[in-house]
């Protein structure tokens, strides 16, 4: 009868445990490894492309980023072909459109970018489009912010900072197609970054002065409530589709919005 040498037979279960290792190790790496996927080409001076603002549109990864040829401008790295390309050069030679706010459509791609007249403009991207179109017209250091309505339609809630006016913030739906979009309410004030969020049937979003915008989408069905702390911190939205709003200084308070009847109810005082 053979006998089973202990030693042997750790020294063989160690062999085996550091090859099984060594290539689940090797398979992380395969899996983890990085690798270029274009060179827009650096700028003078070691500075970068600087490429930011990634938005994936189905095949395709949207982003801007300089060249020395076009300035800061739309691209497009097309992941089934390994390809990256400029999009558009909308303000033609080295100056910059600055594309900014990109947001994914299930039809493509809206963005805001500056067109030769150095004002920010809305653009659509259809994704069976080579070329955007102009949707609205922005004044001074606009800032957008949107929502996808479930069944359709997109919720736009733009800041104008005009230079010799007040801010003032409009909210638009939009049709996910290129016709305008129907100005739903402009507000005396701007809003509130990244208020605007969908509850149950209804977009809400925050004025700088604290009111809070509902809207399902219609001129009818868009109200404001009265106004609370004017210090906005946050939003979020509950489960029954309600909005909750975080305000207030120096003592922070919690209200909730009512969707049906856009009424304040202090939650935590």
């Amino acid at each position: 009868m053979a006998t089973i040498d202990p030693q042997r037979c750790r020294t063989m279960a160690y062999l085996g445990l550091t090859v099984a290792l060594t290539i689940a190790q090797a398979a992380v790496a395969q899996i983890h490894t990085a690798r270029l996927i274009a060179d827009l080409t650096s700028l003078p001076g070691g500075q970068s492309s600087r490429p930011d603002e990634l938005t994936m549109v189905g095949p395709r990864v949207y982003f801007a980023a300089t060249t020395p040829e076009s300035g800061r401008e739309l691209h497009v790295s097309e992941t089934t072909s390994n390809s990256t390309r400029q999009v558009i050069d909308l303000v033609p030679g080295r100056e910059s459109s600055n594309p900014r706010d990109l947001f994914a459509l299930s039809s493509g791609l809206l963005f805001v970018a500056d067109d030769e007249t150095t004002e920010p403009r809305l653009w659509y991207l259809a994704e069976s489009s080579a070329d955007p179109v102009e949707v609205l017209a922005l004044s001074g250091a606009s800032s957008c912010q949107y929502v996808a309505r479930p069944d359709g339609g997109t919720f736009i809630a733009c800041t104008d900072n005009p230079a010799l006016f007040s801010p003032r913030g409009r909210l638009w739906i939009f049709n996910n197609d290129p016709s305008p979009p129907l100005l739903l309410t402009t507000a005396s004030s701007q809003w509130s970054e990244e208020s605007l969020k969908w509850g149950t049937g209804t977009a809400f979003v925050t004025r700088g002065d604290g009111a809070v915008v509902r809207s399902d989408g219609t001129l009818q069905g868009t109200s404001a409530t009265n106004v609370v702390a004017p210090i906005f911190h946050g939003s979020a939205v509950f489960t029954d589709g309600s909005y909750a709003v975080l305000a207030g200084n120096p003592d922070l308070q919690l209200w909730r919005v009512d969707a049906l009847t856009c009424s304040f109810g202090e939650l935590m005082p």
